[in-house]
């Protein structure tokens, strides 16, 4: 995982980014789609090193995720724009177990 771009000021330490990723569940997750950029919502649970999040293989994430690894996720959270704070996490997918035939 790379290192975050933000001013030291505004990063989180990397007990804050567990802290703040195991209570979070939702993530917008973007793949490349042959039109550019594809962004869905959906479920992950942080590992402490890796983002696990599960695809219907017929879905747009995964034919896209097939075709080019590269990936971007963000999580945030807050009510208000004082109060908005998140992670991003760029990166390629790898499949982990077997793959369903179609």
């Amino acid at each position: 995982m790379r290192e975050q771009r933000r001013s030291r000021v505004i990063a989180m330490s990397e007990q804050e980014r567990d802290a703040f990723l195991g209570v979070q569940r939702t993530c917008r997750l973007a793949s490349l789609g042959p039109g550019g950029p594809h962004v869905s919502p959906v479920w992950f649970v942080w590992d402490g090193a890796a983002l696990w999040v599960y695809s219907l293989t017929r879905s747009q994430r995964w034919t896209d995720v097939q075709r080019d690894p590269r990936v971007a996720a963000v999580i945030d959270a807050g009510e208000h724009y004082h109060e908005l704070h998140g992670v991003e996490i760029e990166g390629d997918a790898v499949v982990v177990g077997p793959v369903p035939a179609r």
